[in-house]
């Protein structure tokens, strides 16, 4: 086969054979390629013939199991976020508890002023608890629906990258 025309670039046979993968010795891979890599002219010849190939179908399609990876992988980062927060409000609640309320320096006056406020600071753990125990049974079910033991095959087909 006839690699390159007497002007010194690739004849159209040589770019087919590469577009088809025929079988092409060593030498002339590299012949070819090194020509691609300096001559814009043939360049440009090879990526037209290209464009009219049809481009090879995979056989398994991961866009499925990428879309539901990409879910999952949202569902986690606002759980994290839900965390970072719960976290800080965790801490303003120890500080409120541990060393009263900010701008209030004067003791409570009446026993009832003292009742109301401690019993205010007592159902804070109780009524956060019941939030944290809502918001986590709803990522508990959004974990259910994004990663069940069916899902878990479908969302490795991507690869090991996440």
């Amino acid at each position: 086969m006839e690699l390159f025309l007497d002007d010194g670039h690739l004849t159209g046979e040589a770019l087919d054979a590469l577009i088809r993968q025929e079988a092409l010795t060593e030498l002339q891979r590299l012949e070819i390629a090194e020509h691609l890599s300096y001559c814009d002219g043939c360049l440009l010849r090879y990526t037209r013939r290209l464009e009219k190939t049809p481009l090879p179908e995979p056989e398994v399609s991961c866009g499925r199991a990428l879309r539901r990876r990409l879910r999952l992988r949202e569902v986690r980062l606002t759980a994290g976020r839900c965390a970072a927060a719960a976290a800080a409000v965790a801490v303003v609640v120890a500080a409120v508890w541990t060393h009263g309320l900010p701008g209030r320096t004067e003791m409570p006056e009446t026993q009832a002023e003292h009742d109301q406020i401690t019993q205010t600071l007592q159902s804070w753990p109780e009524r956060w608890n019941l939030a944290l125990e809502r918001q986590m049974g709803r990522l508990d079910q959004a974990f259910d629906f994004f990663g069940g033991a069916g899902t878990q095959a479908a969302a490795s087909q991507g690869g090991a990258n996440s």
